[in-house]
């Protein structure tokens, strides 16, 4: 079957991906020991999942295509908890364990960005502008939130302070630290070039910094998407 948004646990020792059955499976490294930790009969399209910093737990998104909130779950699959009851998409665990970040939608406002406990306690919106906020991801350190704002990356403090816009401009996604924080992956699609030759969806490399030096790593017939460092 096929397996899609893979994310590396904290230690690198696994990794957790979405199957074609919209459920959440666990694997090693080398692909050893795979089990399911989600089924689908627990959380319907379940989808976009995030382990928490001591590889202990995930959080996942409900309802792939129309966000149905989120939940908390042990790593054997234990203790399934929804903690959110929105249209929320895209969690990302902070560095320290104690928030996680995600995009909400409501019927009359846009998309933005939240934050709450693992708990379920204490959400916060943090982002209130005119255009969608999709794709957050925590800096390693916590002190930064890489988003996608009007199709672009952009960054921003913690706290929604200080946003800039990253990058090339057009149509930036899926966007991952590298684990010092000086670099970005991205999904973006790649124009019919010598160093590109099928318009597809390919995976680039660009420094967090200007003059940023973005370099496509993927370069296959086939579309390549959803990188994680």
């Amino acid at each position: 079957q096929s397996a899609r948004s893979p994310r590396w646990s904290p230690d690198k020792t696994k990794i957790g991906f979405v199957s074609n059955s919209d459920s959440i499976g666990v694997m090693n490294y080398d692909g050893s020991n795979l089990y399911t930790a989600v089924s689908s009969s627990q959380v319907p399209s379940a989808d976009a999942l995030s382990f928490s910093p001591d590889g202990q737990r995930i959080v996942l998104q409900g309802g792939r295509d129309y966000g149905d909130g989120l939940y908390v779950v042990d790593l054997d699959g234990s203790n399934l908890t929804k903690i959110t009851s929105g249209r929320d998409w895209d969690p990302d665990w902070s560095p320290d364990g104690t928030t996680i970040i995600f995009t909400r939608s409501t019927p009359s406002e846009n998309r933005d960005l939240w934050t709450v406990s693992p708990d379920g306690t204490n959400e916060v919106r943090i982002t209130t502008t005119e255009f969608d906020e999709v794709g957050p991801a925590w800096s390693p350190d916590g002190t930064r939130i890489a988003f996608e704002y009007a199709t672009d990356a952009w960054t921003m403090n913690a706290d929604g302070t200080n946003r800039v816009v990253i990058g090339v401009k057009g149509d930036q996604s899926l966007l991952s630290w590298s684990p010092d924080g000086s670099k970005l992956t991205y999904t973006q699609v790649c124009a019919k070039t010598p160093e590109c030759p099928v318009a597809n969806n390919e995976v680039w490399v660009m420094d967090v910094d200007y003059p940023w030096n973005p370099v496509t790593i993927s370069k296959h017939s086939a579309s390549d998407s959803g990188s994680d460092w």
